[in-house]
């Protein structure tokens, strides 16, 4: 903690290697402390974010929180919501962050975040940047025993296919791999993949996506 405080003092606004490598490095320290849930590690965090000079920093310091649901997270995510929330291509990061979260109900937050005025489910990269990322960065809250992770993911899968099959394909091809994980999700991945398959007037970009994990 006492090295990352030093560390966190360096501030730099330089563009040079040297200025990148020490940005990178501050990040992942912060990453790594707060790994573990210590109020301290939140509270270096939550300084950087607050004292930012660039992107990079900013962003790293919600990367570091987003592995717990804690006070600091929502505070600094609600923070750097307003401060962006009008800028598309910044407020995609955010959105990419809320989906990789696995802290607290990530389904209940993907859920909700799908419905924030800042989400586009025409646009393609926000889709990618929520549906997609959860599907495959967040392992814990996407493969949630329940399954409603799977038949949340199809219900935005049929809906975008009626729009934009390349788009709805490529978020099928997150269930490729269904046939290595347990039984129990095994059953849950495959009904919905059968779900997909047997919609009427599908595209034939999903079909093909979709019919060939299954077999």
């Amino acid at each position: 903690i006492l090295f990352s405080e030093r560390l966190l003092k360096l501030q730099s606004q330089e563009y040079s290697h040297e200025a990148s490598g020490l940005r990178s490095l501050k990040n992942a320290c912060l990453r790594l402390l707060c790994q573990v849930d210590n109020p301290k590690a939140f509270e270096l965090a939550t300084r950087q974010f607050k004292n930012a000079t660039n992107m990079t920093e900013e962003i790293g310091a919600l990367s570091a929180l987003n592995h717990f649901d804690s006070k600091a997270r929502t505070e600094t995510f609600q923070s750097f919501y307003e401060k962006w929330k009008k800028e598309t291509l910044v407020i995609n990061k955010w959105l990419s962050l809320q989906a990789a979260c696995p802290g607290g109900n990530p389904l209940a937050r993907v859920q909700k975040t799908s419905l924030d005025s800042v989400f586009d489910k025409n646009n393609p990269n926000k889709i990618y940047d929520l549906f997609y990322r959860f599907g495959f960065d967040n392992l814990s809250g996407f493969h949630n025993k329940s399954g409603q992770a799977y038949e949340f993911l199809v219900d935005q899968i049929l809906d975008i296919d009626s729009r934009n099959p390349q788009v709805a394909a490529r978020l099928v091809s997150i269930f490729n791999h269904w046939k290595k994980f347990d039984p129990t999700r095994k059953d849950l991945m495959k009904t919905q993949i059968t779900r997909i398959v047997e919609t009427k007037n599908l595209s034939n970009n999903v079909f093909e996506i979709a019919s060939r994990a299954l077999n």
